[in-house]
């Protein structure tokens, strides 16, 4: 993170970078079952992760598979630009926008549009929110 903040980036270029990276994953977004199968064996996404002893579960899964397919090829994309300054940015970006896109993200509609929050930084242990509000990175 220090890393991403303190190092120079052309902003130019990282507009250019970002519109790409949009329109790539707009255009390859899997979005069916088999799409989603697919990404889900092609592109790297963390694995086998478990919960600390105190926690209520040994594990849960945080994201849909369609929210997991989606972060893992849009990952995908972004390791794939080759200016690393740029890369890190759009890392740090990405490592922020997870908050959101995932199961326990809980909705707050007196914020407006797009608050709440998830409820790994709510409450102690992982909370699965009673609706998904947000269906897919696909959306946006």
């Amino acid at each position: 993170m220090t890393k991403a903040l303190a190092c120079p980036v052309n902003l130019d270029e990282l507009h250019t970078t970002y519109t790409k990276i949009q329109a790539d994953f707009q255009k390859g977004c899997p979005q069916t079952n088999q799409e989603i199968t697919e990404a889900l064996s092609r592109y790297f996404y963390p694995k086998g992760i478990t919960l600390t002893k105190d926690a209520d579960v040994d594990t849960i899964e945080v994201f849909t598979e369609k929210q997991l397919a989606q972060l893992a090829f849009l990952r995908h994309l972004i390791m794939k630009v080759k200016n690393e300054n740029i890369r890190n940015s759009l890392l740090l970006s990405f490592s922020s926008s997870v908050n959101k896109f995932n199961r326990t993200f809980h909705y707050t509609v007196s914020k407006g549009g797009g608050g709440g929050d998830s409820a790994a930084f709510r409450y102690y242990r992982y909370r699965i929110a009673p609706r998904t509000s947000i269906k897919s990175l696909g959306d946006f």
